[in-house]
């Protein structure tokens, strides 16, 4: 984990970093998340040491005046190893609680910080996870992911209310692709009424007014490789960055992705 302070925009620097340490550990990190206090960092590390099992441990550290310090580190956590996608982490805006999203939906307590708890698990199964996205009024939770329906791998959105952290329950699915490089690309629209999905070749746009029934309505492509979107704060612009370069697309009017201008990567690399 690299910790940069960006307060100037062109110039930002590194003040920390947390790593491999000097066991023989092998560090992977499926998902991290940023409490709103903007100083405190909760992750999910698969801690794999060699000849023995690897497993999945929560960690939580503050980061002040370029120090790092751990509340939380190596606390054993249920879970499979990730074995490809993209697994998530969501905290609410009080900093609690986490939910962990791979293969399931796993909510723990943190307001104890040095001992959280085991609210619930549903299981979403999920073979390989994308990513997802929490509403505004941190009720409900989608996640895209990889399911296997007929010995055929298909991509799935599952919509999940969770202000109940001891009994999460599935609001709607709904099945729309054949399995696709995805990136981890899940975003809400500022009013919450458009879940935009993002895959290399494009980006898949869905109603979901109502999460239980998720409606498909759009896709744009893309001639060039997707690696990753972002809405804008104020919803009105959509960011891609893709092989040829970082585009803007206006979404003001309509969600309709209408490109607003390109930069347009001709060679060498960006730092």
């Amino acid at each position: 984990i690299w910790i940069f302070n960006a307060t100037n925009k062109s110039s930002p620097y590194v003040i920390a970093n947390v790593g491999r340490d000097s066991r023989d550990i092998y560090w992977k990190l499926p998902a991290m998340a940023l409490i709103d206090d903007q100083n405190t960092i909760i992750f999910v590390n698969q801690d794999q040491r060699r000849y023995i099992q690897s497993y999945n441990t929560l960690n939580i550290m503050t980061v002040e005046n370029g120090q790092v310090n751990f509340i939380l580190q190596d606390f054993k956590i249920d879970g499979s190893i990730s074995q490809g996608g993209f697994p998530s982490m969501l905290v609410n805006k009080q900093g609690g609680p986490v939910c962990y999203v791979y293969q399931r939906l796993s909510i723990y307590d943190i307001q104890n910080r040095k001992s959280p708890v085991l609210k619930s698990q549903l299981n979403l199964n999920f073979v390989k996870m994308y990513g997802c996205v929490l509403s505004k009024n941190e009720e409900t939770l989608y996640a895209v992911g990889d399911v296997l329906e007929n010995k055929v791998t298909r991509i799935m959105i599952r919509a999940i209310n969770v202000p109940n952290i001891n009994a999460p329950q599935l609001l709607g699915s709904h099945i729309f692709s054949n399995s696709s490089a995805a990136t981890n690309t899940t975003e809400l629209s500022f009013d919450e009424k458009v879940l935009f999905v993002g895959f290399v070749d494009g980006v898949f746009m869905f109603d979901v007014r109502d999460p239980t029934q998720i409606i498909p309505f759009g896709f744009t492509y893309f001639t060039n490789e997707l690696h990753a979107a972002k809405l804008a704060n104020n919803g009105n612009a959509f960011y891609t960055a893709a092989t040829s370069g970082v585009t803007t697309f206006d979404i003001s009017s309509q969600y309709i992705l209408h490109i607003k201008n390109q930069i347009l990567k001709i060679g060498g690399s960006y730092s």
